[in-house]
């Protein structure tokens, strides 16, 4: 006789094991765009906190010695040389303090295209200077502002002040909201929480169809030894019942061809949602182990993706030749090579050759409206103001943006076209005020032209990555981390796991209908089968439990009253029971509570959780570029699937109870 504690025990040992067990491959990190990035930070690292030069802090460490030789065959292409030159001059001037030093190289970064200066804002907040002070901080957010570890950096400081908490928590949650606008930073949040997400729907599928394939396993059993003789003793049941389960890992095919096994056991002995839950369940183990593996091998190695990873340090300025050359190859077909190396003449200051290619952009995709704001800066150089005029309003009909009428307004006060220039300025500003005023503290008192260009864009770059995606570039990776929990023909071969799942459904589904399935008793726990007891029907309770309940007149008194407080004892023992396996083992609540989908969010909430503690500093190495806004982000994703866990446990108690 099996009753509920057999089979809390059970789950405890069969299904407590799979997060335990699985042991995910080892994740590959992006290359390090920082290590070449390196070139331009130190002396801005150098500059001491009031603002005084290097010379005059006594440091040793200058942007001219770091700066390589374009010469040399190592060498970085000659725009490095000219922006870091233009930036150099900026930053070494004469200033009032480290403020006025961070907008004037904010500014020449802009010209460039450069919206975020990350090497100098990393130098400001690196390690070697924690603690370095508020004043730096605020620097290192204005040379970069959507750089998320110098937003966290200054939400620190603003914290150790102790002026401003209010303040300092609304600038760490600015520094989540800063991830999407940085390219880097939100490819590498990206992989790890879509990693961390891959492995949840891997762990919670694999634990769902293991809890319910366990509830079933000792019917199955029974059932199945009745097929070969009704005298076949319990455990010889239960040993053939294993044997078939456990052959799919004889047959190298691992927990994935294992759950194939409790996918079927479960379908059969469930209910209509518990079926229901178990196909989903199936289906995100699918997935997890598919597509999204792939997507995030193409997240985690994006940065090595030779035609991204030249385009980002050809527009970031630190290209090497040969990613030059690689761009050089592709310009004709690929608009991402083409607007690279149109921004990479820009900055090495061969206008004619950037404005050649900025139109050869506009003529292959007319609504280009970066490429025409950035033409219209090249004809400001060239002093085509009437030509760079038309550009500029180009742009601000495929997309109007503040950037671009600021701009506007440049050329048309360089044109002497005064009525124009307060239209233009009013009209950046309704669109983006905070951005207007930025610009316009950027340029001061300075009369010279300050036009600003647009940067590659990161749509472009998006779909560069995820069109790697669906290429299959990602697919390594994804192999490595299937060959875990499927190292056979399985995990090899998508389209034969998808057709084993569906035939497993539609085959036990079919069998269902044909199979007299044996339940145990809603009170006492004992089973009822309807071969043994072929006038069993469909009650709910045995026998004995039938007539002591519903016929208690045909019942002896004392008998009864004995046979019912027996009942209860077993009943608040097995309670017990199954409120500390409800709370320890994720997805047990709902199975024994009848809410399947309690059981699939909670198995599901718990794996979040936990991989979120083993990867709260991401699963490849921080880029320089996430910081503690790292811990943050994933400790908030952490609680939020704790609270998940702790719902799914409270509604299926709060069902148990009302049952």
């Amino acid at each position: 006789m099996r009753g509920s504690k057999s089979r809390v025990v059970a789950l405890a040992a069969f299904g407590g094991c799979f997060l335990a067990f699985w042991a995910p491959a080892s994740a590959q990190g992006p290359a390090d765009p920082a290590q070449r990035a390196a070139q331009v930070g130190p002396e801005v690292a150098s500059t001491g906190p009031g603002g005084e030069s290097p010379a005059d802090s006594g440091a040793a460490t200058d942007l001219e010695a770091q700066s390589p030789d374009p010469a040399s065959p190592a060498g970085f292409a000659s725009d490095l040389d000219r922006t870091a030159a233009a930036v150099r001059l900026a930053w070494r001037a004469e200033a009032d303090g480290l403020a006025e030093r961070a907008r004037r190289a904010r500014r020449v970064a802009l010209q460039y295209g450069m919206w975020n200066f990350d090497p100098a804002a990393r130098a400001l907040i690196g390690p070697e200077l924690k603690g370095a002070g508020l004043e730096q901080a605020q620097a290192a957010v204005v040379l970069s502002p959507d750089l998320p570890a110098a937003r966290m950096a200054l939400a620190r400081e603003i914290w150790l002040e102790g002026d401003s908490p209010i303040v300092a928590v609304r600038t760490a949650f600015g520094a989540l909201l800063a991830i999407p606008r940085h390219f880097e930073s939100s490819v590498w949040f990206s992989a790890t929480t879509l990693y961390i997400c891959t492995l949840a729907l891997i762990a919670g599928g694999l634990l769902t169809l293991a809890i319910f394939g366990v509830l079933a396993f000792f019917h199955a059993a029974h059932d199945i030894g009745d097929l070969i003789s009704s005298a076949m003793p319990a455990f010889a049941r239960a040993a053939l019942l294993g044997a078939v389960m456990l052959a799919p890992l004889a047959l190298q095919q691992g927990l994935l061809g294992l759950a194939l096994t409790l996918f079927s056991v479960g379908l059969i002995y469930g209910a209509i949602r518990q079926r229901l839950v178990l196909c989903v369940a199936a289906i995100a183990v699918l997935v997890g182990m598919f597509p999204m593996a792939r997507l995030v091998g193409v997240l985690l190695t994006a940065y090595v993706e030779p035609p991204i990873e030249a385009a980002i340090f050809a527009t970031d300025g630190f290209a090497l030749p040969g990613d030059m050359s690689l761009l050089e190859s592709a310009a004709e077909t690929d608009p991402m090579a083409a607007m690279a190396l149109a921004v990479a003449a820009r900055r090495s200051g061969d206008l004619s050759d950037a404005e050649a290619r900025y139109q050869r952009l506009l003529q292959q995709d007319p609504a280009h409206y970066t490429a025409a704001n950035n033409a219209a800066n090249v004809n400001v150089e060239l002093d085509r103001l009437e030509s760079a005029i038309d550009l500029y309003r180009r742009s601000v009909e495929m997309r109007d943006s503040a950037t671009v009428r600021f701009n506007l307004s440049q050329a048309q006060g360089q044109a002497f076209k005064l009525d124009d220039v307060g239209p233009s300025l009013a009209a950046a500003q309704r669109l983006d005020s905070e951005r207007v005023a930025e610009l316009t503290l950027l340029q001061g008192s300075d009369l010279a032209m300050f036009t600003i260009d647009f940067p590659l864009p990161r749509r472009m770059l998006w779909d560069r990555v995820l069109a790697a995606g669906f290429a299959g570039s990602g697919e390594p990776f994804a192999a490595e981390l299937r060959s875990a929990i499927a190292p056979g023909v399985l995990g090899h071969n998508e389209q034969v796991s998808v057709g084993a799942f569906a035939l497993i459904a539609i085959l036990s589904l079919m069998g269902a209908s044909r199979v007299k399935r044996s339940q145990w008793c809603n009170r006492c726990g004992r089973r009822m089968c309807p071969r043994c007891e072929p006038d069993l029907g469909d009650e709910a309770d045995c026998e004995s439990c039938n007539r002591l309940f519903k016929h208690p007149e045909t019942t002896d008194r004392e008998m009864r009253v004995a046979r019912v407080n027996a009942l209860r004892f077993r009943e608040l023992r097995l309670a017990r029971v199954r409120l500390i396996g409800s709370i320890l083992l994720p997805g047990v609540a709902g199975a024994l509570s009848r809410c399947p989908w309690a059981s699939f969010i909670g198995s599901l909430s718990a794996a979040v959780a936990i991989l979120v503690v083993v990867w709260r500093n991401g699963v490849s190495p921080d880029p320089l570029v996430a910081g503690a806004v790292a811990s943050m982000a994933f400790g908030l994703i952490a609680v939020l699937a704790v609270f998940c866990y702790v719902a799914s446990v409270a509604v299926s108690l709060a069902a148990r109870s009302r049952s």
